[in-house]
Order: structure tokens, then sequence, then C-alpha cells
């Protein structure tokens, strides 16, 4: 099966479709007319093709161009191969172009929480019946990981010069706890290693001896060591136990904002040390992207442009 899948890959479309015109107009000449060519590359074109394949496609005389008993049975399976072909074409088209469809958003929690929290308005007035999947990953989402993905969300950038990379928001982060622990704020982050905080640990950076949370001082990024016995992959469970007084939280102001309002939590240092990382939607090159895709490409950046802070 493979080897005749090689011979068949051999054999290129253009070809195939040079041959069928030679054989509607039984001149080589006119064919290249056609093809806005010459008359020496067509005929170059059929003798490399009826090489390839061991057997006379067309008799060329003085009189011009006749084709062959084999050669009317070759066109007329050329004739249903490029059927075939037109009916793929057409399929992909219709891919592209419609209206309806899922579109992927692979990213990891953060990512995704951003999404939900800050892009999700936007997602509703999409027109189509098109549906958004968010995948959740754990770490960051590498576009070679899988093909399936539509949109990437992410704060890295990719290495790939066919991925468009557009950068839609910083996000700063800083140091939350219950105001049952503590009811003042904190000039400096170095108690932390000392202090109970709660590991988040998509969001954490490998330090040599445990972990590290960032902060900007005397704008330098500096990364502070910090002590915890509670971890978790998750940064709704880390909100949550922090709210319930089990130690300090570091995670970006808007995902905490109800709480902050509500007093479930406070911001333990000034916004000033606020560590701010950006968030970059990506994607492959739109030309090749589904119309469904596209569209919601441009609700989101539409979107980002017009009604979302580039600071969260």
């Amino acid at each position: 099966m493979w080897s005749e899948m090689k011979k068949l890959t051999s054999i290129k479309l253009k070809s195939l479709i040079i041959a069928k015109t030679v054989d509607e107009l039984q001149s080589m000449s006119a064919a290249a007319v056609k093809f806005n060519s010459h008359q020496p590359y067509v005929s170059k074109i059929i003798s490399d093709l009826e090489k390839g394949l061991g057997f006379k496609i067309f008799n060329r005389d003085n009189a011009g161009v006749t084709t062959t008993t084999m050669g009317k049975n070759f066109i007329e399976k050329v004739d249903n191969i490029l059927m075939a072909y037109g009916e793929l074409d057409n399929f992909i088209a219709g891919y592209k172009n419609s209206a309806c469809g899922e579109v992927y958003i692979y990213g990891d929690d953060l990512a995704l929480n951003f999404i939900a929290s800050k892009i999700s308005p936007c997602l509703t007035t999409i027109q189509g019946d098109v549906s958004i999947r968010l995948i959740a990953t754990l770490g960051e989402y590498a576009p070679d990981n899988n093909d399936e993905w539509d949109l990437i969300v992410s704060s890295t950038i990719p290495k790939d010069d066919n991925i468009i990379v557009r950068e839609i928001a910083e996000i700063g982060y800083n140091c939350f706890a219950s105001p049952t622990l503590f009811n003042t704020t904190f000039h400096d982050p170095s108690f932390l290693s000392k202090a109970a905080c709660i590991i988040w640990e998509d969001n954490m950076l490998p330090a040599k001896d445990g972990r590290q949370w960032i902060f900007t001082i005397d704008k330098q990024q500096v990364k502070i060591d910090i002590a915890g016995k509670i971890s978790c992959n998750n940064m709704s469970t880390a909100i949550e136990m922090s709210k319930n007084g089990l130690g300090i939280i570091y995670v970006p102001y808007y995902t905490v904002q109800e709480h902050l309002d509500s007093e479930r939590l406070i911001p333990l240092f000034d916004y000033r040390l606020n560590h701010y990382k950006k968030i970059y939607l990506i994607y492959r090159r739109r030309d090749n992207q589904p119309f469904i895709v596209n569209q919601v490409i441009d609700h989101i950046t539409d979107y980002v442009q017009h009604a979302l802070p580039l600071t969260c």
C-alpha cells in the first residue's frame, strides 16, 4: 500500500491537468496558450509524464497531436482523479468558510482563568453556531504539543516563525492573605521565607532551595524564597485556602478582586511591588485559518483593543 502511495505522489497534479487539456484541445501549442506558457514547456511536461508512466499518452506528427488508446484510458482515470480532487477542494473550502464548528483554546490554569474572567464577554457576540472549548494544560502549552489547538493563551512566546504572537495584557502579581492572619501591609517581602505560603505550582519558578515569588523592588525584578507546607496546582483552590486563613497566596490582582472588595482577602504589599507578567494570544497564520477561528481572533483582539485595559 505504501509503495503504491509513493508512486502516486511522484505524479504531479499539474502534469495531469496539462495532459487533460492537451487531450481536449489535441494540441500542445493551444494548451500552452491556455496556461500562458510555451509549447516546449508543455511538451516537456508530457514527455516527463509519459516517461514516468512507461507508455505514450499522445502520438505526435506534423498534423498535430492525437491521443493513443492507452492514453484515452489514462485520461479517463485522470478525469476521475480531477473530479475527486475538486470534491476534496470543495470540502476544504467548506470547512474553512463554515460559520459553525468548534474552536479549541489551549492554556494553563492562569491563562484560562484570564480568558474566563476578562475575555469571555466578547465570546458571547460571535455569530453563527460556534462552540468555544477551553482546554486546560499542565504548565505552559507549546504549539507542537498537539495539532488540535486553534488558539493558545500563554505567558511565554514560542520559537516558531509560523506562529503569530500578540500581546493582549499585562497582569500584576502580589501577595494576598486573610485579614484573620494579617491586618497591615508590609514593605519588605523577605519575611515570606518564614511565613506560611500556599504554593500554587503552576506559576512557580524553580529555585535551588524551595520556591520563589518575584517582586519589583527599586525597579528591579527580585526573587524571594518562600516557605510553605501547602501546595496545589490550581489557582482557585489556592485562593479558597487563603480565604480560609491557611496562608499567603501569590496571584494576579484581578483573580481576587471580588474577595478584596468583600474584605475576605487583603493585599500584603503596595502595588508598586507588583511583578507584571505579559499574556499572549497565539495562533497560526490567518490565511490558513478557518472562518470561525478568524472570527474568534477578531472578536478577542477587538475586545482587547477597545474594552480591556492593558494592565490587569
